[in-house]
């Protein structure tokens, strides 16, 4: 019976996994923005700037690929709360595959300060 329940949730789980990506990650960037104004005021900036202070103007591609800010926050965001299926394990040493180091979002020797949230980090 356990065992059931148990695969019937992991199989929800994946199931249900893109419906709660985007609105997991928009949490977490709500949650940064919220305590770091200063940010929320560059992104102001920085869509004003990209959509010419337009609110109704439609945004395209191109407006998006200029949102370069916009991207490094997202991204900075995603290296404190990585949005994930599963983390059965963490690494606690460097590991290589494929050429990409993983297990490095808060590692000492790859950040200065990897605790703290730097917009301007990437």
């Amino acid at each position: 019976m356990i065992l059931k329940i148990s695969i019937g949730k992991r199989n929800n789980s994946v199931a249900s996994y893109y419906h709660t990506l985007v609105p997991e990650s928009f949490e977490f960037i709500v949650y940064h923005l919220g305590h770091h104004p200063e940010v929320v005021q560059r992104l102001r900036q920085e869509f004003d700037e990209v959509l010419e202070k337009n609110v109704t103007k439609p945004i395209t591609h191109n407006d998006i690929d200029k949102l370069q800010y916009c991207d490094a926050v997202i991204k900075e965001v995603s290296r404190h709360f990585p949005v994930n299926y599963s983390l059965d394990r963490v690494n606690v040493e460097k590991d290589t595959i494929g050429g990409y180091v993983c297990s490095i979002m808060k590692r000492k020797d790859y950040w200065t300060d990897p605790e703290k949230f730097v917009s301007d980090g990437f």
